[in-house]
């Protein structure tokens, strides 16, 4: 009788793979070392990468549980495996993590950026985000698109319309995504020589003109 082995419950592998994340942030806590270097770290975050798509259910319930203050040791180890968890959703690319995600800006996990930009329908809910209300939305929104992964020329466009966002911080925040992005589109050098020209805050003029030069456009 030959027999096969039994895969694990996904929830499962979930539940473990983030213990073990959990784990390394209270050591770096305690030491305060870096985590960025440590294998058992990254393996652990690969493996959850590795599950797919079936790990998403478990993902986003771990990333949508209560989390204590950022103010408080507990809160910090939370909020990192939180960013950890975006980081893993980005990977695997899963459209079911988009509003999750995007509902983390305001929680300030930082990783949630990134994680939608590294997929096709979370660089569409960061340029539908432009037209969000929220001034604070929109920031996360541009600064997202400067580190887009896939459809890059989609993200210049994006980055190119929050040039005109009526918030002075917001434009100053698209010249630095344009900066990152470094992505040399006609529309965004013309934007950012408007901005480097004629923007009332010195501020955006000055970061736009960085842009240009970073663009090899002095």
């Amino acid at each position: 009788m030959i027999f096969k082995r039994q895969q694990k419950d996904p929830s499962e592998q979930v539940r473990a793979g983030l213990a073990v994340l959990r784990q390394q942030h209270q050591e770096n806590n305690q030491r305060d070392v870096g985590l960025m270097n440590l294998p058992k770290y990254q393996r652990a975050k690969q493996k959850l990468v590795n599950v797919g798509r079936d790990a998403v259910p478990a993902l986003l319930d771990a990333l949508n549980a209560p989390r204590a203050s950022t103010d408080t040791p507990q809160g910090q180890i939370d909020d990192g495996v939180a960013n950890d968890i975006a980081d893993i959703l980005g990977a695997i690319g899963d459209p079911r993590a988009v509003g999750p995600l995007m509902a983390q800006f305001t929680s300030y996990i930082v990783s949630a950026q990134s994680a939608l930009a590294a997929f096709p329908q979370g660089i569409d809910a960061l340029i539908h985000g432009l037209d969000d209300s929220d001034q604070f939305v929109r920031s996360c929104c541009i600064q997202g698109l400067g580190l887009a992964k896939v459809d890059r020329p989609r993200a210049a466009q994006g980055i190119a319309r929050a040039f005109g966002d009526p918030h002075a911080e917001n434009r100053r925040e698209a010249a630095l995504a344009a900066w990152h992005l470094g992505v040399a589109d006609p529309q965004l050098i013309a934007g950012l020589q408007r901005l480097a020209a004629d923007d009332p805050s010195e501020r955006v003029r000055d970061k736009a003109g960085d842009a240009l030069r970073q663009l090899g456009r002095p």
